[in-house]
């Protein structure tokens, strides 16, 4: 939400089903996903996919797990069209669970929409360190590095996206949750004009719904 410059509100939701087997040691997920998003409070994108997930425990807290996405986009009004296309994602990762939490993962992402522009090609390398200091309290950072080639765009150039985030949480009543995060962003370009930084801070509430 932009107080001042409504034109850039968003909203999206996004839903999936899931069904889960286990193939000897594996543990095979896969399911469909609906998403709709909104731009100034008219449709902005719809998409309908699948998730196929597997995973396997690998012995002394470590764990991998392989991920694959597809999302056939279609813009929700016809201004948006040059969104149509699809999305196409692989995600490795590798995750330890001790005392603390560590994760690494490894993602391939490919775009082709109707508009060059908003199809890029990337690949992202991510960390995340979550350690829970006490009964209530738990801390998580992260990092990510980030290529984009924008190889047929009008304006053709990649781009190099560090983020790094911090952030803590405190469990309340009732399977709600208080957490607060900060985040900081750094993109560089080939084209300048399509370099940026910033920070942000973000407060958030959340309740659980799992298991009830």
């Amino acid at each position: 939400h932009y107080p001042e410059v409504g034109d850039f509100d968003q909203t999206a939701v996004r839903l999936a089903l899931e069904a889960e087997w286990r193939i000897g040691q594996w543990t095979l997920l896969v399911g469909p996903t609906l998403g709709r998003s909104t731009l100034d409070g008219e449709g902005f994108e719809e998409l309908v996919g699948a998730d196929l997930r597997v995973r396997r425990a690998l012995g002394r807290g470590f764990s991998f797990e392989a991920r694959a996405l597809y999302d056939d986009t279609n813009a929700a009004d016809p201004s948006f069209a040059y969104l149509d296309g699809s999305r196409r994602l692989v995600r490795l990762s590798m995750q330890h669970t001790g005392a603390a939490r560590f994760r690494a993962g490894y993602d391939v992402e490919h775009n082709d929409r109707a508009d060059p522009g908003v199809s890029p090609s990337r690949k992202r390398v991510s960390l995340v360190y979550q350690r829970r200091l006490s009964e209530n309290w738990a801390a998580d950072a992260a990092f990510a590095h980030r290529t984009s080639r924008y190889g047929a765009a009008s304006v053709p150039r990649d781009e190099r996206l560090l983020e790094l985030s911090l952030s803590a949480r405190r469990e309340l009543r009732s399977n709600w949750t208080m957490g607060v995060e900060y985040q900081w962003f750094d993109n560089d370009s080939t084209a300048d004009e399509f370099a940026y930084d910033g920070q942000r801070v973000v407060l958030g509430l959340s309740r659980s719904f799992y298991g009830i």
